[in-house]
């Protein structure tokens, strides 16, 4: 374990430099957006015609990128008489609605996507290749953006995706929590973060150690699971998406840690349904010690709701590495959009370079030095988040066809066994067994 920093910048080592070498490696792993309060969409004209408008789904950050990304749009329509109808919804809510959306046959133009559900969406017939539009393309350039980045939003040899900018999760720690209860030293494993969230429930009856949001698969995998599982080197499917791994030794003593907290009451009972976003505010009123959750909130959350003094880090796990659910996200096009050629011509005016940091919390898929992400991460709290992704970033399941069934029965049988319904063994048990019925051999 290492000692706890104190609030002084200059205690604190500073964040890494974002070499060609170190990106190349973030970018090699797998959402991550921000989840945040839903804000209401742009306003369109009810009279415009379908080559007049165009429609995109996109997730809300925070206020203030609203506010840039709705000028892009508002100039887009001065420049071109298009107008842009803008759907904002909020990350938990995010997952259905782009199935909902992409399986009635009427989805929007455009939507920022997640590349990891690619698999199922193409095998299903709802997206469209962009490769013919990249290649036409004088304002898209492949060889500014990651190669790796490429990779995550191509299937079967054609690109469904063009890539945006890439997430990871850490863990954040109360500062002043931390000192009240003159805990000492911050966790550096797993099995130390857990053995930190029960002192602090010990010491403080009246707070959490730790917590994590249970509602939805999304949130829970991201959120919850993964930030666990993968430092203990466990996995839900094989790495060729064909075996479930999901009843193994290393899964048993993931889902131990979260038993032992839920037990003890060291983690908030509203977690269990509830989102990241729901849960924020108790970390923000300084209930809760310690959460897991993406780098965007250091700047588009947590200046807002507190608390006053906090700090990152990351743990390895059983075998001495770093993990961290990592992704890179995109906007993609619809098979069955209406204005294909109106949704391609939205997303070259929106990743010009002097419109896409309107859309960017996280470090773009463009090359390091790319002038969005030259001076965009200055602060040594990033640093813990660098480190893990560059040594430990992974997909959180392996994109495959059954990735959304897979992710619901993870979180039934995840809440099955935190309840007390099952126990570890058998939910695990069950669990891998339904997961196995969604692989393909």
């Amino acid at each position: 374990m290492k000692r706890v920093r104190g609030t002084s910048k200059n205690a604190i080592p500073s964040t890494p430099s974002l070499t060609r070498r170190r990106v190349l490696a973030l970018a090699a792993g797998a959402l991550g957006a921000a989840a945040v309060p839903a804000l209401r969409p742009a306003s369109t004209s009810a009279a415009a015609s379908p080559s007049k408008t165009v429609s995109i789904l996109d997730v809300p950050i925070n206020d203030d990128l609203t506010k840039q990304a709705d000028g892009v749009f508002s100039k887009y329509t001065q420049t071109t008489g298009i107008q842009v109808q803008v759907d904002r919804v909020p990350y938990p809510e995010w997952p259905d609605k782009v199935i909902t959306l992409l399986n009635s046959g009427a989805p929007p133009d455009t939507y920022w996507a997640d590349p990891a559900k690619y698999p199922e969406y193409v095998e299903k017939g709802w997206l469209e290749p962009l490769d013919d539009y990249i290649a036409g393309s004088k304002v898209i350039k492949k060889d500014e953006f990651l190669p790796t980045a490429w990779e995550k939003v191509t299937y079967k040899g054609k690109i469904y995706g063009l890539p945006k900018d890439w997430s990871v999760r850490g863990a954040y720690y109360n500062e002043d929590l931390f000192n009240k209860l003159k805990i000492t030293k911050v966790p550096e494993t797993v099995e130390e973060l857990k053995q930190t969230a029960l002192e602090v429930k010990s010491k403080d009856p009246s707070l959490f150690g730790y917590m994590w949001p249970m509602k939805t698969p999304d949130t829970w995998m991201f959120e919850g699971l993964a930030p666990i599982m993968l430092p203990n080197e466990a996995a839900v499917v094989s790495a060729d998406g064909t075996r479930s791994t999901f009843n193994s030794p290393a899964m048993a003593e993931t889902y131990q840690f979260f038993v032992d907290i839920w037990k003890a009451k060291a983690a908030p009972e509203q977690g269990m349904a509830s989102t990241n976003q729901d849960l924020y505010p108790l970390f923000g009123g300084s209930k809760v010690a310690m959460m897991q959750t993406g780098f965007f909130v250091i700047k588009a959350i947590l200046p807002k709701i507190g608390p006053d003094h906090y700090n990152t880090f990351v743990v390895k796990g059983r075998g001495g590495h770093y993990g961290t659910p990592m992704s890179v996200s995109a906007f993609s096009i619809p098979a069955q959009a209406k204005n294909k050629d109106g949704a391609w011509a939205l997303l070259e005016w929106m990743y010009r370079p002097e419109n896409i940091t309107a859309f960017l919390v996280n470090p773009s898929a463009r090359k390091p030095d790319a002038p969005e992400n030259a001076t965009r991460f200055t602060d040594p709290r990033y640093k813990p988040f660098f480190l893990a992704a560059q040594e430990g970033g992974k997909w959180w399941i392996t994109p495959n066809p059954g990735i959304t069934d897979q992710m619901r029965i993870v979180l039934e049988t995840s809440q099955a066994i935190v309840l007390g319904q099952k126990t570890i063994p058998q939910g695990l048990a069950d669990g891998a067994a339904a997961i196995q019925k969604t692989l393909k051999s």
